[in-house]
């Protein structure tokens, strides 16, 4: 990446240190393990991710970021509009995936699950702890979401909160489109929530008949 290197696994990066609101963003690579050059899939995540921020006006070394090995989770600062994590944001990161799909082999391409939530987060020297913190991580490991994308032929399936759901409904610029969100009802440990979710964007499979392995997620 340009601006901030790819943090060694379960470290943190940036300059930020959250004590309170912040926009929550988590990444996973779908079926990691699979790829046969993980450290490049890597850093070509950290490109991805920190262009889309660089297209919405947020420099990734001015956020909290925590490597988790198959993706990131990145504290956004509460100054900026966590619209812009919806729109520009993630049709820059489908622009990005599109592109390095395009140029990659099959087995080789990737498939990006996002969640999104606002919430408040604090540094306790060690990581970020907090509700919100728990609740994100809920939203992107949640077995009807995880499915869903499983089942599809998309590049990047995004989760939101319905927080941050209720932003885009209220006061979506003209390039989003709240209809483009579909609700699931999440269950997971203590959780239970109605969240939104989108696909997009069409990964090219090595059998164009085939559909993602479980081993995809």
């Amino acid at each position: 990446t340009e601006g901030l290197p790819v943090p060694r696994s379960g470290c943190s990066a940036g300059s930020f240190r959250p004590q309170g609101q912040c926009t929550l963003l988590v990444t996973d690579i779908s079926g990691y393990g699979r790829h046969h050059a993980q450290e490049a899939v890597r850093a070509e995540h950290y490109r991805m991710l920190e262009a889309g921020l660089r297209e919405s006006g947020i420099q990734l070394g001015g956020c909290y970021v925590e490597d988790r090995g198959d993706g990131a989770m990145v504290a956004v600062p509460a100054h900026h509009d966590p619209l812009l994590l919806v729109h520009p944001f993630l049709e820059e990161l489908q622009y990005q995936l599109r592109g390095y799909n395009r140029a990659t082999a099959p087995p080789d391409r990737i498939r990006l699950r996002v969640s999104l939530h606002v919430g408040k987060a604090n540094y306790d020297g060690h990581g970020l702890t907090g509700t919100a913190v728990n609740f994100v991580f809920r939203l992107i490991g949640a077995r009807r979401f995880k499915d869903q994308f499983r089942e599809s032929d998309r590049s990047l399936a995004v989760i939101t909160s319905n927080d941050i759901y209720e932003l885009v409904r209220r006061r979506a610029p003209k390039h989003i489109d709240p209809g483009d969100f579909d609700p699931i009802l999440v269950r997971e440990k203590e959780t239970e929530t109605t969240a939104w979710v989108r696909l997009s964007g069409k990964v090219e499979l090595d059998d164009p008949g085939r559909r993602p392995h479980q081993t995809d997620l």
